[in-house]
């Protein structure tokens, strides 16, 4: 594997993201050629944080998305890994293989009214950033470029993390990344990343198929975890309403990268 030095704002943020997992201290061992730091000499046992799913969860495993296996085989490449290592055990391990675009998830949109077979975005209404913030107090909201989503029942009945980890763990990190906040496609992106996707460094550079994964993935997340609801899209946000440059409804499209450079990969794999 590939041992990491973070920093104390960075290892706070892989914290706040790998919520649900018991933080456990190991013994690794450098092996002789394939470190890319001459200081850390090989052999020499260094103690480090892991982050290991608790027992009880040992049930709900699944086999990983195969985003998530291009990412770490990639990285591994990168920083000199085993190739034997690789091929056996990561690339051997069996994956969910990446939806196709048309394939996509997507949350639905809310009726206007009960005889609304239908319902399309233009039908719903527009919010000042004021009136979004007003609305996520009421049930818990969040957006997706200009689109405004929000579960239609509120926090969900039961968050005892005892009873119902996973969902109490998911809400949790909702609340803290996305719930009331501006468009959450940048921080999916800078959390998850796709390799498959074309690499942005800004909000300005998003496009409507960043978005669309975005919320395709947080689908994925919801009914993993058992979620008992999921959200819908109520309406858009005002033009130029958004605090950050994450309105995909002017940018262009963008189509899948083919060959990705394993540069972009490693730069995010290092949450």
């Amino acid at each position: 594997g590939i041992l990491m030095e973070l920093t104390q704002a960075g290892w706070e943020s892989m914290i706040q993201f790998e919520m649900g997992y018991d933080i456990v201290q190991v013994t690794v061992i450098p092996y002789e050629g394939t470190t890319v730091y001459p200081q850390v000499p090989p052999n020499v046992p260094i103690v480090a944080n892991m982050f290991r799913l608790p027992d009880a969860s040992e049930q709900h495993l699944c086999a990983p998305e195969e985003r998530y296996i291009k990412i770490i085989s990639q990285g591994l490449r990168t920083y000199g890994a085993l190739e034997s290592y690789i091929e056996s055990t990561i690339l051997n391990s069996g994956w969910i293989p990446n939806a196709k675009r048309e394939d996509y998830q997507k949350f639905p949109i809310a009726k206007v009214n009960d005889d609304d077979s239908e319902p399309t975005l233009m039908a719903l209404s527009e919010y000042t950033w004021e009136e979004y913030q007003q609305l996520h107090l009421e049930k818990p909201s969040f957006v997706f470029g200009n689109r405004v989503y929000q579960f239609p029942h509120g926090h969900p009945d039961n968050l005892d993390e005892r009873n119902n980890p996973q969902v109490a763990n998911v809400w949790k990190w909702m609340t803290l990344n996305i719930l009331g906040r501006d468009c959450s496609t940048w921080k999916f992106w800078n959390t998850l990343y796709d390799p498959d996707l074309p690499p942005v460094a800004s909000p300005e550079e998003l496009t409507t198929l960043h978005q669309e994964w975005a919320e395709h993935h947080l689908g994925q997340f919801l009914l993993k975890c058992h979620v008992p609801e999921l959200p819908q899209v109520i309406g858009r946000l005002k033009q130029n309403e958004s605090t950050t440059s994450c309105d995909t409804t002017t940018t262009t499209e963008a189509t899948l990268v083919d060959n990705p450079s394993p540069e972009n990969c490693v730069e995010k794999e290092g949450k």
